[in-house]
C-alpha cells in the first residue's frame, strides 16, 4: 500500500467518525429521545420585536423562520401539544398578522397553548390570541391592542444645521410623511388616520373572533386601558388561566389528553440558528479538507 493510498483511507476514516459524531449531536439537541416518548409538550419561544425580516444575530421574531420551526413540531409525531412561550412588546402590523394565521394554522394539527412570562402586548397578543388557551403569569404585561404610527420630523434640525432639501414631485402627495417636512398637512394626518382605523379594526376583528369576544367587548377593553396585569386580562376575557410555565404545560396536556407527567421539549430556536452556521462552516472546511488530500495524493502519483 502506498504513502498516497494511506491518507486516502485515514481521511475516509476520520471523515466517516466526524460525520457519525456530528449526527449524533444533531439527533440528541433536536431531543430525538423525545420521540420514543408516550406524549411531548414542544415549547416554542416568541421572544422579541417582531419583524418581517431579522438579522443572522437574532433578536427578534421572523414569521418565516418561526413557521418552519412550528411546521417541525407540528410533523413531529412524537409532540402532542405545543406551547408558544411569549415575550414581546409586539412589532410590524403585516408580520404581527402573519404570526396570528401561523398559530391559528397549526392549532388545526394540534393543540396550540399561548404563554406569556413577561408581556405578550400588541403584535405578540395578536399572535397569542389565536392560540386554542392563553395561560399568563399573573405579573405579566397583556394587551395594548391598537395601532400606532410615528414620525420624526427633522426640519427644525436641518434648518439650524443650514440643511435644505429640496424634492421634486408629482402627485403633491409624493413625500406624504416625509421627516423632512415641517409638519404633516391636514390631508396627511387625515389619511394616515384612515391607514389605523382600517389596521385597528381588522385588529379587533380578529382579537374578537379568536377569543370568542364581540367587537364591542374588544374596544371597550382596548380602549378602558393599554396593559393590563394576569388577573385584569383574566378578568376581562384576554386570557384564560394565571400561572406559571408549569401551569401551562399542565393545561397544555390535558388539553393534548396526555396521561401522567409529559415530556417537555423546549425548541431553542436561537440556538438552532447558530449551529446551522456552525454546521455550515464544519461541512465547508470538511469538504475543503478532502479536495486538499485528493489534491496531495495526485502530486504524489504524479512524482511517482
Amino acid at each position: 500500500m502506498n504513502t498516497a493510498q494511506k491518507i486516502v483511507i485515514v481521511a475516509g476514516s476520520i471523515g466517516i467518525l466526524l460525520i457519525i459524531g456530528f449526527l449524533a449531536f444533531v439527533l440528541i439537541s433536536s431531543g430525538f429521545s423525545g420521540q420514543f416518548a408516550g406524549g411531548v409538550v414542544a415549547v416554542i419561544p416568541l421572544k422579541g420585536d417582531i419583524a418581517g425580516e431579522c438579522s443572522s444575530y437574532g433578536g427578534c421574531i421572523d414569521p418565516a423562520k418561526f413557521k418552519e420551526t412550528m411546521k417541525m413540531v407540528e410533523n413531529d409525531k412524537a409532540v402532542k401539544v405545543i406551547i408558544i412561550k411569549v415575550d414581546s412588546r409586539g412589532g410590524e402590523v403585516v408580520a404581527s398578522r402573519d404570526l396570528m394565521k401561523i398559530v391559528k394554522n397549526a392549532k388545526k394539527q394540534k393543540p396550540v397553548i399561548a404563554y406569556i412570562n413577561d408581556i405578550g402586548a400588541s403584535g405578540a397578543y395578536y399572535a397569542a390570541s389565536a392560540s386554542d388557551k392563553i395561560v399568563a403569569n399573573e405579573f405579566a404585561f397583556v394587551g395594548s391592542i391598537g395601532v400606532k404610527s410615528e414620525i420624526v420630523h427633522y426640519k427644525g434640525l436641518l434648518d439650524k444645521l443650514g440643511i435644505t432639501i429640496t424634492v421634486v414631485k408629482k402627485p403633491d402627495n409624493k413625500d406624504f410623511g416625509s421627516p423632512y417636512k415641517k409638519n404633516l398637512t391636514d390631508e396627511e394626518r387625515e389619511l394616515i388616520e384612515n391607514i389605523i382605523d382600517k389596521i385597528y379594526d381588522a385588529f379587533v376583528s380578529d382579537v374578537a373572533q379568536n377569543r370568542n369576544l364581540s367587537e364591542e367587548k374588544v374596544k371597550e377593553i382596548s380602549e378602558r386601558q393599554s396593559i393590563y396585569l394576569g388577573n385584569d386580562a383574566k378578568n376581562v376575557g384576554l386570557i384564560d388561566y394565571v400561572g406559571d410555565i408549569d401551569d401551562a404545560v399542565e393545561i397544555a396536556a390535558r388539553e393534548a389528553g396526555i396521561e401522567g407527567n409529559p415530556v417537555v421539549r423546549y425548541i431553542d430556536t436561537e440556538r438552532e440558528s447558530i449551529f446551522d452556521r456552525m454546521a455550515m462552516k464544519i461541512g465547508y472546511g470538511f469538504a475543503k479538507g478532502l479536495a486538499e488530500i485528493e489534491g496531495t495524493q495526485q502530486r504524489i502519483l504524479a512524482k511517482k
